[in-house]
């Protein structure tokens, strides 16, 4: 199975930044890809050669050492030319979803989806999105979609906050202390392993709600806190969905999350600790849910999110106004060659040139 799109994914950041252990050099990253299949076994049903397909993040070989051994998650994935297998994972892509809108499916769009229907995000929510990367715009995309009414997005980032200013939500842009800077961690720089949240400062004066936004340098955590009680009448967000992986973000989210809510977290956290205590959500009657996506469960019914719009002069039902597709393209940002990888993940650790996210063409 040639494969014809993959991507850099945020959770590669982690071995690439040295804080995921027991990964080799030289092993092949990645788990977003779209191929196409040129061979097939005589007891594979349902695909056929010439389909092309998108991947679950968690496909594997069946074969290789790993996964003899029980742990398909280190097989070597996607990011190559060439694939001699095919999971019973792969989801074959209609014609109206294009190579790029399949890479999402496989993870990230699944995710995003996971991310929100775990938090419990419903008609009328008060949703807050913690990190404004692919994931976290995604998860924008998905509140609204499943009804939520005012999203607060929150990111250190003006271009990224600009883009999720566009697909509905409120920016508030968090100034982030030199000493953790998890949201905009650079490759050079990687955040403490067990990162705790800054206090505030003993002599700084009570935060108001006009302090925080998106512009000018950005503003505390307390000033944004205020801006999401005074729009809640003092109780805070219905659900927070956070998509950093960060101590730090997991205690803006208990902070920022109302009692009886609940806090859903799919980014990747390497730390060992803790940020809020087993009391502090007892107290709180807080909801905390947090995991790896089965992408594969919420492929198929998510597929229609990522068609392309009807030909010009195409009828528009109601239906297929319910059915559009989500403005996913607005997060893909770079195209670049496979063979120009380590720039595409050296661009994409630090943020460079406004990237979100990057395709990478295997055959370029």
């Amino acid at each position: 199975m040639p494969s014809i799109a993959n991507a850099c994914r945020a959770s590669d950041l982690h071995p690439y930044h040295g804080r995921e252990k027991g990964i080799a050099p030289n092993t092949v990253v990645g788990h977003e890809f779209v191929g196409v299949i040129v061979a097939k076994g005589a007891e594979v049903s349902g695909l056929e050669v010439g389909d092309r397909v998108a991947s679950p993040f968690t496909s594997c070989c069946g074969d290789c050492f790993y996964c003899r051994k029980g742990a398909p998650c280190r097989c070597d994935h996607a990011q190559a030319h060439l694939f001699g297998w095919i999971s019973a994972g792969e989801d074959k892509l209609p014609d109206d979803v294009s190579d790029e809108g399949g890479l999402l499916a496989g993870d990230i769009l699944s995710t995003a989806f996971f991310c929100a229907e775990r938090g419990e995000v419903g008609e009328g929510a008060t949703a807050v999105v913690l990190g404004c990367g692919p994931v976290g715009l995604l998860c924008v995309m998905a509140a609204k979609k499943l009804g939520a009414n005012t999203i607060f997005a929150v990111d250190s980032v003006p271009e990224r906050l600009a883009v999720a200013e566009e697909l509905g939500a409120r920016p508030l842009r968090l100034q982030l202390p030199q000493r953790a800077q998890p949201f905009t961690t650079s490759p050079q720089q990687p955040a403490a392993r067990e990162e705790q949240p800054p206090p505030a400062p003993a002599s700084a004066s009570p935060p108001t709600p006009q302090e925080a936004g998106p512009a000018g340098d950005g503003s505390s955590q307390e000033a944004l806190i205020a801006v999401v009680m005074a729009a809640t009448e003092g109780r805070g967000a219905d659900c927070v969905l956070e998509a950093v992986g960060a101590n730090s973000a997991l205690r803006l989210a208990y902070e920022l999350v109302r009692p009886m809510g609940t806090i859903s977290s799919v980014g990747v956290n390497t730390n060992s600790s803790f940020p809020f205590s087993p009391v502090d959500a007892y107290n709180k009657n807080v909801t905390f849910r947090c995991g790896r996506c089965p992408a594969r469960a919420y492929m198929t019914r998510l597929l229609p999110l990522l068609r392309e719009p009807p030909p010009g002069g195409a009828a528009v039902t109601e239906t297929t106004i319910a059915d559009m597709a989500l403005p996913w393209r607005r997060i893909i940002t770079h195209r670049m060659p496979l063979s120009k990888g380590p720039e595409a993940y050296d661009m994409f650790a630090r943020r460079a040139d406004g990237c979100i996210k990057i395709v990478l063409d295997p055959w370029a």
